[in-house]
């Protein structure tokens, strides 16, 4: 794991030293610089598998190809031996930084198809004078570019992006439209004008002597409809379907699992993480070591469980209690880490900070419930009628319909909402509604089956620049190396075969998987209500927040930042404060934006 940044242009080692020292928390153990025929690349890297052979840039000079990674490779012992049959000779012990070099050598360009793991990697490839970057199917890692003319930069986060001198430090105003309806800024989009990241499945590729830069998509799910995939509850084997979900979980995990360094899993007191816990625990020969968060004043009940699992298995069970008054504290520092306005919720940065003392990879349960659909927009969605053309558009529009009357995901701000309550009237005037955003990515859809579409769409937003955005973010600002084994992606592509009502039955969202974990969780913890590291973000922003809201959303603030209605403490925070539930989550995701300002402000970035 690793952070890394570069460009194509004049030497110039203070600059690359600037970007390098950016994101020094992605890669506290080691350093790397490599220059040569105009490209600039190096590389913080944070030591996890392989420290003697895994040292980056890592060149192949013979062949003119060096590479730049941050990742983990969960099929690199397979791809490695794929590559020595092939006569590819290894210099390393086993680091997958190498397999990804020399999977590049052998396939170029399609190297991507042949990866399982989560990575962003950038190539320069001297032969061909090009680079070639790419993150995984579902930018569980970053990867962030600019170009102005000729010249192009990349990194691992936007903030290693601001030292260069062209950088247009603009802020985005349809960015950041978008995030506040959806937590979050969707790829292609950064919150600055002059800088893009990848979404889930893309690559670039650069002429570096003529600049010319093209992104594809290189991988699209194959997401079922419900006439479509169907396998009986007994398989031809005679193995229950639901064992077989729990042996193709376990294979993820064992496949994730590799590493040199200590490992733990953030139990969270859910399914997902509990059966990684319970899946994990009979592999492992020593006591597994396990963390829980929460904050001050959430329920009891996913604590209860979590310890419930820890000892069932035996774990090394830390529990981490945060006081709202910590929050308030750390909330410049966990704005500037998060790299743009974010409006989802933070206490992973406490998990990971603990988890830091005592190991460097955490395993965590995330994608369990986009793969096996668990959310309430999934039971709220209607059915087609049928799977004609006429159906298909039904389909799709019942999707839109669920985003529209707040059910897709119940605390988004709507653009009506925005524009009437939010943003001053100039603001929004420049800005396009994000509604049509969301209808765009329905009808890229293959799927008719809305259970399928939705699933789709937060493939492209939710999954990866919210919830793996964040985890991403926050584990790499104590060093540690955040894994979600259920996207892994044989599990992926096995489960997604299979039709909606396999998937997540109608009245049991999530079924498939909860049959597969019963066997081995704590009776009654799969017919628990669904758990998370809850959040009590009401009380927060009426108690230990309200001044730092007080202080963000004063009316001058706002008025010179021309963003805003400079009017919202009135409006929104001191109706929140007298018990307007409804009005916390866009007061937070305000607050974040006011936040993240505020951290960046010193970065030359231009916020009105």
């Amino acid at each position: 794991m690793c952070g890394f940044a570069g460009w194509v242009g004049e030497r110039d080692d203070q600059l690359l030293a600037r970007m390098g020292r950016a994101q020094k928390h992605r890669g506290p153990d080691a350093d790397g610089v490599w220059i040569d025929q105009g490209i600039a690349m190096t590389a913080a890297r944070l030591v996890v598998v392989d420290a003697a052979g895994g040292a980056q840039p890592m060149a192949d000079r013979e062949r003119g190809v060096t590479l730049v990674y941050a990742g983990e490779l969960a099929n690199a012992p397979e791809l490695r031996r794929r590559l020595e049959a092939r006569g590819h000779v290894f210099r390393s012990d086993h680091s997958d930084t190498e397999v990804v070099l020399r999977a590049y050598v052998e396939y170029g360009d399609e190297v991507v198809a042949h990866l399982n793991g989560m990575y962003s990697f950038v190539v320069h490839d001297a032969r061909r004078r090009r680079l070639f970057g790419a993150v995984d199917r579902f930018a569980i890692k970053p990867l962030y570019y600019a170009q102005r003319g000729r010249a192009f930069a990349f990194a691992t986060e936007l903030k290693a992006l601001l030292p260069l001198p062209w950088l247009d430090r603009r802020l985005d105003r349809q960015a950041l439209w978008d995030a506040l309806s959806f937590h979050c800024v969707p790829a292609p989009r950064s919150i600055l004008a002059g800088a893009r990241k990848l979404g889930p499945a893309e690559a670039f590729a650069l002429d570096t002597a003529g600049g010319a830069l093209a992104v594809r998509r290189y991988w699209t799910p194959a997401i079922a409809d419900e006439d479509e995939g169907a396998v009986p509850a007994e398989t031809a084997g005679g193995a229950p379907l639901a064992g077989r979900v729990r042996d193709a979980v376990e294979a993820a995990l064992a496949r994730w699992s590799n590493a040199d360094v200590p490992l733990g899993i953030a139990l969270s007191g859910g399914v997902d993480s509990s059966l990684l816990t319970a899946l994990a625990a009979r592999r492992s020969p020593a006591p597994l070591r396990t963390y829980f968060t929460m904050l001050e004043g959430a329920p009891e009940a996913p604590r209860a469980w979590a310890r419930a699992v820890a000892r069932r298995f035996g774990t090394q069970h830390t529990e981490i209690t945060v006081r709202p008054a910590e929050l308030a504290a750390d909330l410049d520092a966990i704005a500037h880490h998060l790299d743009e306005p974010y409006g989802g919720s933070v206490p992973s940065w406490y998990l990971y900070r603990g988890m830091a003392r005592d190991v460097r990879v955490a395993l965590t349960g995330l994608g369990a419930d986009e793969l096996f659909g668990n959310y309430g927009k999934w039971s709220a969605t209607p059915l087609p009628g049928d799977t004609s053309a006429a159906g298909r558009t039904r389909a799709r529009a019942a999707a839109l319909a669920l985003r529209r009357h707040g059910r897709f995901h119940g605390d988004y701000a709507t653009d009506d909402f925005k524009r009437e309550h939010l943003f001053g009237a100039d603001f929004a005037r420049a800005c396009r509604d994000s509604e049509p955003f969301f209808a765009q990515l329905c009808a890229r859809s293959p799927a008719r089956d809305p259970r399928s579409v939705v699933p789709f769409a937060d493939w492209h937003v939710q999954l990866p620049h919210e919830f793996l955005h964040m985890t991403d973010r926050l584990a790499m600002a104590h060093g540690v190396e955040a894994r979600p084994p259920f996207l892994d992606r044989e599990l992926v592509e096995e489960i997604w075969r299979l039709p909606p009502s396999q998937r997540s039955p109608a009245g049991r969202p999530k079924g498939l998987l909860l049959d597969a974990a019963e066997p081995l969780l704590p009776p009654g913890l799969t017919s628990a209500p669904k758990q998370g590291f809850a959040f009590p973000l009401d009380g927060l922003l009426r108690g230990a927040l309200a001044e730092r809201v007080a202080h963000l959303l004063a009316p001058r603030r706002l008025r010179q930042q021309g963003i805003f209605r400079e009017d919202l403490l009135a409006t929104l925070a001191a109706p929140q404060a007298a018990g307007r539930r409804e009005l916390s989550q866009p007061l937070w995701s305000v607050l974040m934006v006011q936040a993240w300002c505020e951290a960046f402000a010193g970065s030359g970035v231009e916020v009105g």
